[in-house]
């Protein structure tokens, strides 16, 4: 009976050990999926769904920024009348409406941030935007001229 009670204790050993390792080969199979999905598959959705939407606001913040410069340019440049003090604070309330869009801009921007778009993509998605518009080069480069000293 002793031999019987050990053959039936080693199987049972060799059982749970082939348990154990499938369990382990799972739980690794697992984790590396779970890795997969966060680090490349949850990035490239978002980035693939929102792409468009990027690039439509990336255009229109860079468009509102513009216009604000402008606005605020005329708005300097006027003299100190009751009529154009009243043009200047609707040009300037305009301005702030108009600059609303970046608001949108920045926050999807971070919400593609947050899932792990790099920000490499995002730049390249807002330069085709940019480039989709055939908006001078001009324009594109005035704003990020450093001033001569």
């Amino acid at each position: 009976m002793g031999w019987a009670f050990q053959r039936f204790n080693s199987a049972m050993k060799i059982r749970t050990l082939r348990r154990m390792r499938w369990a382990f080969h799972a739980i690794i199979a697992l984790s590396m999926g779970t890795i997969i999905v966060n680090k490349y598959l949850f990035p490239w959705a978002s980035w693939s769904i929102h792409a468009n939407e990027y690039r439509r606001l990336v255009v229109e913040c860079d468009q509102a920024m513009h216009d604000e410069i402008v606005l605020r340019d005329m708005s300097g440049a006027s003299g100190s009348t009751d009529i154009s003090i009243k043009n200047g604070n609707l040009m300037k309330a305009s301005g702030d409406v108009g600059l609303t869009v970046c608001h949108d801009y920045d926050k999807l921007r971070k919400r593609l941030l947050i899932p792990g778009v790099s920000e490499e993509r995002l730049a390249l998605l807002g330069l085709e935007g940019l480039e989709n518009e055939k908006i001078p080069v001009s324009r594109m480069v005035e704003p990020h001229r450093m001033p001569r000293f």
